[in-house]
């Protein structure tokens, strides 16, 4: 059963007001915004980073703190140019400071963690300002595909919640005419019965993580299941890299454009890609730079993504560095949108592992390799995974395509000889399927504590 589309966006925005969102206004806001030039949304975007700075200054005991050390006062920073004077916070400053970047007397704020797919989780406290900013930016990407708050999605993310937060979930679904697929166990059971109701009830979209959605296609695929009673408008994928082959294969099953939402729970929405390809920064909400990745074996271009989210009041985070890895601008999109692009995300940055010849390497490493043997043979590799033993010992999980072979393996095995050198062993091992974590996220890189 669901709601019909209209009398869930206004229950929605009713619960959202009384949560004080005022999702509705602020996507009024957006869609005017987005229409403006280039230079007008530059100069809002710089007048509210130069207020927000003045008010942690004044306010966040953890900023004084580090613009003192710099010897730096807000009214330094003059223009973008001088950006870098600002210390980046990195996840292990939230960590060390988590009460000393708050503001007691914030407002209504929630409370939440991330995933810690990349490490230890973290806990940030945003306000409704920032969050309603993240929520309506993932509206205004749905409009752009003909979707609308209320429109039916079909949702694959596994989440692993109490009992209590899971009931709340269900509650959420039902009043945003989302279903979720079985969050126990992706088996064939479960998915083909997911898709049965799917048939029923005709989602707009698909969102969640890719690499769910593709191992619920293939299911599709192997028991000849057609996928026209299912009639998308998009696919959106966030929280794991999309590659090339995951969306050709979405694409051309669905017959619907496969685009990506980025963003990380620490600052909200970073990029949204529109119908023209653009992949647009939301600057009424956030500023993001891209930073030098010192020591990274990566192309010209590419740096570290660091953002501010120029909403939250409640715990500033300014000049965050995300952990991820993205390419500088193409200019204006052919949409005429205002919004500035940038070329897409590269990747995560990963971390430095310590090998036994006294030398470093970083995770990125490896996704390179297994990157550039597509240059040996096109559609070769399906999907991969590393499992470093400490200190020595890398075993490298690989789900073959349809045009592996053993030049592919040679390849790969020379590149990393010259990476690990000789005091490090490592194993293939080719399998069907890779399956995702707890968190429900497909990780590149696992370290196994023996």
């Amino acid at each position: 059963m669901d709601l019909n589309e209209k009398l869930a966006k206004s229950i929605y925005l009713i619960i959202q007001s009384l949560r004080q969102e005022d999702i509705a206004r602020i996507l009024r806001e957006l869609e005017k915004s987005q229409w403006y030039s280039t230079e007008q949304l530059l100069e809002q975007q710089w007048r509210l980073f130069t207020g927000l700075i003045e008010y942690a200054y004044e306010k966040v005991p953890y900023y004084r703190r580090r613009f003192d050390e710099a010897r730096i006062k807000p009214a330094d920073i003059q223009s973008r140019d001088d950006l870098k004077e600002i210390p980046l916070l990195t996840k292990q400053d939230i960590r060390e400071n988590f009460s000393n970047l708050q503001i007691p007397d914030g407002g209504a704020v929630e409370k939440l963690r991330t995933s810690g797919s990349t490490g230890e989780p973290l806990r940030i406290v945003r306000d409704r300002a920032s969050t309603g900013y993240h929520r309506a930016n993932m509206f205004r990407l749905r409009r752009w595909y003909g979707a609308d708050i209320g429109s039916f999605e079909a949702t694959f993310r596994i989440f692993n919640y109490p009992t209590r937060e899971r009931h709340m979930t269900r509650v959420k679904d039902f009043i945003l005419n989302r279903v979720r697929i079985n969050e126990h166990e992706l088996t064939t059971e479960n998915m083909l019965d997911f898709y049965h109701k799917l048939e029923s009830v005709k989602p707009a979209i698909f969102y969640g993580f890719p690499s769910i959605m593709v191992r619920f296609t293939e299911c599709l695929i192997k028991h000849d299941i057609n996928p026209r009673p299912i009639p998308l408008k998009a696919i959106i994928t966030t929280s794991e890299m999309l590659y090339p082959q995951q969306e050709e294969l979405l694409s051309e099953f669905y017959g619907a454009p496969v685009i990506n939402e980025y963003g990380c729970t620490e600052t909200g929405i970073i990029s949204l890609e529109c119908p023209h390809g653009g992949w647009h920064v939301p600057v009424e909400s956030c500023l993001v730079e891209v930073a030098p990745a010192t020591g990274l074996d990566v192309d010209d271009g590419v740096g570290r993504v660091v953002v501010t989210d120029l909403m939250n009041r409640a715990m500033p985070l300014i000049r965050y560095d995300v952990g991820d890895l993205m390419q500088e601008g193409l200019g204006r999109c052919p949409c005429n949108r205002g919004l500035p692009t940038i070329r897409g995300i590269s990747g995560r940055v990963g971390r430095l592992i310590e090998l036994p010849d006294g030398r470093s390497i970083h995770s990125l490493t490896f996704s390179n390799i297994f990157k550039k043997a597509e240059v040996v043979s096109e559609r070769s590799i399906k999907e991969f995974q590393i499992h470093f033993h400490p200190p020595r010992k890398f075993v490298f999980i690989i789900v073959p395509d349809k045009n592996f072979n053993d030049d592919v393996l040679a390849y790969i095995r020379r590149r990393l000889e010259d990476a690990l050198g000789a005091e490090c062993e490592f194993q293939f091992e080719l399998v069907e399927e890779i399956f995702p974590s707890k968190n429900g996220k497909l990780e590149k890189f696992v370290v196994i504590k023996d």
